[in-house]
């Protein structure tokens, strides 16, 4: 099986699964007014737990399949996320009135 192969079958189980999410979001709706009991909410509930499942696992395998080799790229790719997550200041004025402002708060 090649990688091409592997990301479309994911991309099929992708969409499965936001079609499960979307049909369970309706279902949730229908039984909030009332159009549908509880216990088959629970039962529904309790069917698309193997495709969450297989989403789940798939979703995993392909972040292992994506992981680069290199250790060099590795800490790359590292820098890129930690880029996005924190976000930065432009320099140290902006900190300083920053925390200014903030003991001012207190």
């Amino acid at each position: 099986m090649a990688k091409r192969h592997v990301v479309e079958y994911f991309d099929k189980v992708a969409n499965q699964y936001k079609d499960m999410l979307n049909e369970l979001k309706d279902f949730e709706n229908e039984c909030n007014n009332g159009l549908v009991e509880p216990e088959r909410f629970d039962n529904f509930k309790k069917i698309i737990e193997p495709l969450k499942n297989n989403y789940m696992t798939w979703s995993y395998m392909m972040y292992l399949l994506n992981l680069p080799n290199r250790e060099k790229k590795v800490k790359i790719v590292k820098r890129r996320e930690n880029k996005n997550k924190v976000p930065t200041c432009k320099n140290v004025e902006d900190n300083e009135k920053v925390l200014s402002s903030l003991r001012t708060l207190k």
